[in-house]
């Protein structure tokens, strides 16, 4: 508060009046320029409201870029990450199948190397041919005295057989009558028990064809 007259004693009403006049007029400026300043106060607190909040949101969405610049360049280095993995899994894997193809083309050549010699056509021997799982058929002649691991050995010899990697479970099937022969049981069955000529299918080893043989062996016995 601000005194802006003062006065002592006793005071005519019209000079007191006048005296007010004169103190208002004189003062008048005075309080538009306090109004003025006051508004221009508030106008000011008004803009540093508005330039704080605009610079805190200008913040939060530099955070947010930079956030989500974070969040994709991560994206990226975790899909080349993966992308590594993937590669590097790849290269494994054909590595290993190179390395599978290697040992089973030295495994058919050292199962052709233990074949016997073909005999000639004026000599005898059985005549053996191989139905194989694509229906091609394989026919080569035997002497007489050979046992039926050497025909497992013609029949891992084969491309096909070991491509297809069936030759660690099968089996070779004679239709009329049928019989069963095991790599890993028959090999040392004579292979002229089958007869001057012989048809075989190979067939692939499943769980349910195992079940079927056991059934078949123990039909067998009871029959006996």
């Amino acid at each position: 508060m601000r005194i802006v007259l003062r006065d002592t004693g006793i005071v005519d009403v019209d000079a007191l009046i006048a005296k007010l006049v004169l103190v208002v007029d004189s003062y008048s400026n005075f309080v538009a320029q306090s109004e003025q300043q006051r508004e221009s106060d508030r106008a000011a607190r008004l803009l540093r409201h508005q330039q704080d909040q605009e610079y805190h949101e200008a913040l939060e969405k530099d955070r947010e870029r930079r956030r989500k610049e974070e969040e994709e360049k991560e994206e990226v280095r975790r899909l080349a990450e993966e992308k590594q993995r993937q590669h590097e899994l790849e290269e494994k894997e054909r590595h290993r199948e190179l390395e599978e193809q290697k040992l089973r083309e030295e495994m058919r050549a050292k199962k052709r190397q233990s074949l016997p010699p073909e005999p000639p056509t004026n000599e005898t021997a059985i005549t053996v041919a191989l139905c194989l799982p694509d229906g091609s058929k394989l026919t080569r002649r035997f002497p007489t005295d050979t046992l039926m691991k050497t025909v497992f050995d013609f029949t891992e010899s084969h491309e096909l057989m070991t491509n297809e990697r069936i030759d660690e479970k099968y089996k070779l099937v004679t239709r009329f009558p049928r019989q069963v022969f095991h790599p890993e049981e028959h090999g040392d069955t004579p292979l002229r028990e089958l007869g001057r000529n012989c048809l075989l299918l190979v067939e692939v080893e499943h769980e349910s064809d195992e079940d079927e043989d056991e059934d078949e062996d123990d039909d067998d016995n009871e029959e006996e």
